[in-house]
């Protein structure tokens, strides 16, 4: 009988355990050409659907859409401001920071994939 219970107990410990791994980020690197005079890479959550460039007369705004409708944006350029959109959605997240002397912005990301931007951005700042 104490064989049986030890046995359930162990049982359940592995089982337990399992459920505790974690799931691998994955990020990759991609180019950005000519940002301010210059070529930088970026660190971005793998996904990535598609990327658009909208082009004013001292720079760029370009921006990377996920098929989670996630985005990050990059500014690229002087004399404009890159702020966070007026939408709010409490389930989907956002933020703003100044990295390798732009400002980027991750914007309608879910809650499951806030670790992902968070990680891609925090090893941009490093």
């Amino acid at each position: 009988m104490k064989r049986l219970y030890i046995g359930i107990v162990g049982l359940l410990i592995i089982v337990g355990c399992a459920g505790l791994e974690k799931k691998e980020i994955k990020l990759k690197e991609v180019g950005l050409d000519d940002c301010m005079g210059k070529s930088i890479m970026l660190t971005l959550p793998i996904g990535l659907n598609k990327t658009d460039r909208n082009y004013y007369e001292e720079g760029f705004i370009i921006s990377y859409s996920y098929t989670d409708s996630s985005i990050v944006s990059i500014l690229c350029g002087a004399n404009a401001e890159l702020n966070l959109s007026k939408i709010f959605n409490e389930n989907k997240l956002s933020r703003k920071e100044r990295i390798l002397g732009r400002t980027m912005i991750y914007e309608n990301v879910p809650k499951e994939r806030k670790i992902e931007f968070d990680k891609a951005f925090d090893q941009m700042m490093e």
